[in-house]
């Protein structure tokens, strides 16, 4: 079981994120019960672990390291950083560094909005202002700035997932020609394919909103092979979600 003497233990230098990504992956069923209790007491130790050993570049663990990150979504874990961050703002926490903890906070968030932006989307949104306002009490400028651009990607991912649907709702009703298509293939996708979750988040299944398609080209040759893979990902990736969301929808709407 985790506690606070094994997150101890995973901070120390000797820990590299190799070895703790390993190590909660190993046990993750009790990585998640144990972010859905209470644990206010060593919210410290699993944010630190988090922002310095899971959220980091120098991994080989990807997928495991997206796993471990995903689990953090819980209401109650989310509820209890977003209460701390209150606190600071109302300067009653209890933390001796309020600063180390928002600097691992951001490491966090930044790492769930450009690996995982749907999930960002989700749950990340919220928080974001209430990390603000904390580092608005601490004086902590360069950190309150870090959050800002965090809010603004996401501010914009939200525009550009308005102008998809739009497009798509257009492509559903008239069809295009072949100078339209050919326009389309010349189209900017919004974001890295390689950094879409291949499983639909709870706000996608329910959502309305159109995600950004171009359809198979019909003659010629694609750009290069990103463009290729690109197009195929989000295609197939379409064709497991959409049945998914319009058996939701029907059943919300006849129960």
């Amino acid at each position: 079981m985790f506690g606070g003497i094994q997150f101890q233990q995973m901070v120390a230098p000797e820990f590299d994120p190799d070895r703790v990504i390993s190590l909660i992956h190993t046990d993750i069923e009790k990585w998640e019960a144990f972010l859905k209790s209470d644990n206010s007491i060593h919210l410290s130790l699993i944010v630190q672990i988090l922002g310095k050993k899971i959220c980091c570049t120098d991994t080989l663990l990807k997928q495991k390291q997206l796993d471990i990150v995903a689990k953090i979504t819980t209401g109650s874990f989310l509820n209890a950083l977003k209460n701390e961050c209150d606190s600071i703002s109302y300067g009653t926490s209890e933390k001796s560094s309020p600063k180390r903890f928002l600097e691992d906070l951001a490491a966090i968030c930044s790492f769930i909005t450009h690996k995982m932006p749907n999930t960002a989307l989700d749950y990340i949104l919220n928080l974001i202002p209430a990390a603000i306002s904390a580092c608005q009490e601490e004086k902590e400028v360069e950190l309150q700035e870090t959050f800002n651009v965090l809010k603004r990607e996401l501010r914009i991912m939200i525009e550009d997932n308005k102008s998809n649907e739009k497009l798509s709702i257009r492509q559903r009703r008239h069809g295009f020609t072949d100078f339209q298509e050919a326009e389309m293939h010349q189209m900017e996708a919004p974001n890295d394919f390689r950094n879409i979750d291949v499983l639909p988040t709870a706000r996608e299944l329910l959502s309305d909103e159109e995600p950004f398609l171009i359809p198979n080209k019909k003659c010629g040759a694609y750009q290069d092979a990103n463009h290729y893979l690109d197009l195929q990902f989000r295609l197939y990736r379409e064709d497991f979600i959409r049945p998914l969301k319009l058996g939701i929808k029907d059943f919300m709407e006849h129960k």
